[in-house]
């Protein structure tokens, strides 16, 4: 009995400290409704809507730029949107866009998922010259499930390297 014991509690160790190789599942619904809160921040900045494209964050959501930043809460993101979409505008505009074949989602939890994704600035081109090539950065987020409701908790921007 005691043999039989210590393998039982061999086995129970062993399974609480092996690392999980798996991760979470996601549902169908959960992956497309995070598909459509990255499309529906493009579509804000497209719309020059500073407030919604801050709606896809986490009331206490951070936002680290390509320079660097650091923006905290989703207050402090919205400014800073209406910014960028100024000096978008002054530019020229652009478009903006998540292209989906970029997109990688992974769950970590049911509630918890993180991303890999591009994000494109279309320039508009000057009358008269060729469209330039979009500017790509790429986008790691960590998305988190509250009440049903997916958001976007924190966003590290980085620069594409050239080749």
């Amino acid at each position: 009995m005691i043999l039989r014991s210590s393998r039982f509690a061999f086995a129970i160790v062993l399974a609480l400290t092996r690392p999980a190789t798996a991760y979470a599942q996601g549902t169908p619904a959960d992956s497309q409704a995070i598909l459509s809160l990255i499309q529906a921040h493009a579509i804000a900045w497209n719309h020059g809507d500073a407030k919604a494209a801050a709606a896809v964050m986490a009331p206490a959501a951070v936002w680290i730029t390509s320079s660097g930043t650091v923006l905290h809460g989703r207050t402090e993101i919205e400014r800073a949107h209406r910014e960028w979409l100024a000096a978008d505008s002054a530019a020229g505009g652009s478009t903006h866009a998540h292209p989906v074949e970029t997109i990688q989602i992974r769950f970590l939890r049911p509630d918890v998922a993180v991303a890999d994704l591009s994000s494109q600035f279309i320039s508009r081109p000057k009358a008269g010259a060729p469209s330039p090539p979009p500017d790509t950065t790429f986008l790691f987020i960590v998305l988190t499930k509250d009440r049903g409701v997916w958001r976007i908790s924190q966003l590290r921007n980085t620069v594409a390297q050239s080749r």
